[in-house]
């Protein structure tokens, strides 16, 4: 066995590994959707529809991934070596698609990679609360969020050069190279399991058939109490308001005519990113002001970011207004694992419940991305920024009037000494 030094040298390189997981794997989530449409459409010069259908295959799957995907990873104990092999098929499916750009074939790769992007949310926040506990929960996941900023604009920066200095399949290339580098960093995470102040954090129930019950009723489960059903609503009208506003933003720019739109969204992602490194050191350090306050604040400048998309169109205004979005989504990120966290505290089900609310918010982006293109066709850009404000400012009166302050139960649960949820009984 290892001795004291040992154990603290081990679990230095757990933190360091997964330090680097988040690092790598943060361009890979969700599929890296713009990037591979950049290049079907520069290099395979495929048409908008065409690519349109990839896109959703690869969200479709992605949410229909979710719950199965908490299933296993609320099961199994070796949660590194489960995101290791989904970065193993990612990178094997781009590989696919580069060398057999054929319809099938990428269409098959795609829909195998949004089943494995399903696993990286649940087994990143997993494994960040076997290593670190409830209490510091919120700690890891603010520095577990700098260095995703951190890679997404590192990734930026080399597809930049990439487009500019060779060609669109080496922007495919850069993400396989991401790939291998966060199984790696996975891999090098301790597989032991990790006991937090002498309390074992459950990792799986004994038996699947009692696992698989409670996996059924976790969407149920969701909005089973006020508080739980408060903050579900709240968080999938955040998502539908948030998702649309970048891609319409990038669209209303070039239908003014801008020839630097291209210009235009890159700016906007690492303006993003550089803005969401400090929002999420604070926040994550704010979090003992309670989660209520700081979701408030991010709804609030969600929605003045949406009244500027109303009401103003000059290009770089816009750009600039994207600020707001990187000190919004950056708390809303950090906020959404950490009160889900409060409502799963002592249980086996956090994986599961995160998964659900994963699936949910992943299926209202699709349907806020297809709605808002439909909108702004008919009403016009200006009417459905209005729109998205409206449903903005529904979720934040729904945080202010409804939503309870989840870290107080928490603590009324370690109080009580018992394995009940604090708030929402029946997730």
């Amino acid at each position: 066995m290892f001795n004291k030094d040992q154990n603290q040298l081990l679990h230095k390189l757990d933190f360091i590994s997964l330090d680097s997981l988040n690092l790598f794997i943060a361009p890979l989530c969700g599929g890296a959707g713009a990037y591979v449409a950049y290049y079907f459409a520069s290099c395979r010069h495929w048409h908008a529809d065409q690519i349109g259908l990839l896109l959703s295959i690869m969200a479709i799957s992605l949410a229909l991934a979710q719950i199965p995907a908490g299933l296993i990873i609320d099961r199994f104990s070796r949660k590194n070596q489960i995101t290791a092999a989904a970065l193993g098929v990612i990178a094997l499916s781009w590989f696919c698609m580069l060398t057999f750009p054929s319809q099938p074939v990428v269409f098959i790769s795609q829909a195998l990679i949004g089943i494995s992007c399903a696993f990286f949310g649940p087994a990143i926040a997993s494994i960040s609360l076997e290593l670190v506990g409830y209490d510091k929960l919120g700690l890891r996941l603010g520095r577990s969020g700098i260095f995703s900023h951190i890679g997404n604009m590192l990734t930026a920066i080399l597809v930049g050069l990439c487009t500019a200095y060779m060609s669109g399949q080496a922007i495919i290339g850069l993400l396989i190279f991401f790939a291998l580098l966060a199984a790696l960093s996975a891999l090098g995470i301790s597989k032991r399991p990790v006991a937090i102040n002498n309390t074992p954090v459950p990792i799986a129930a004994n038996s699947y058939s009692k696992r698989f019950y409670p996996l059924l009723k976790g969407l149920f489960g969701l909005l089973s109490t006020p508080g739980s059903r408060a903050f579900t609503i709240a968080a999938l009208l955040y998502t539908f308001a948030n998702a649309s506003m970048l891609p319409m933003m990038v669209q209303l720019i070039s239908r003014q005519g801008a020839s630097a739109a291209s210009v235009q969204l890159p700016s906007s992602l690492l303006l993003t990113e550089l803005v969401m490194i400090p929002v999420c050191f604070f926040a994550s350090r704010m979090l003992h002001l309670g989660r209520r306050p700081l979701l408030i604040v991010s709804y609030i400048f969600l929605v003045l970011r949406g009244i500027g998309f109303t009401f103003i169109k000059i290009p770089a205004l816009m750009v600039a207004m994207q600020i707001l979005d990187g000190i919004s989504a950056g708390i809303f990120g950090l906020l959404l694992i950490t009160v889900i966290a409060d409502f799963c505290r002592n249980t086996d089900r956090f994986s599961s419940t995160l998964a659900a609310i994963y699936m949910l918010l992943t299926l209202t982006n699709g349907l806020s991305e297809f709605s808002s293109g439909m909108l702004a066709s008919s009403l016009g850009f200006s009417t459905t920024f209005a729109i998205l404000t409206a449903v903005a400012f529904i979720g934040l009166m729904i945080i202010v009037t409804l939503l309870p302050e989840t870290r107080e139960a928490a603590n009324s649960t370690v109080a009580d000494n018992n394995n009940a949820l604090p708030v929402p009984t029946n997730i």
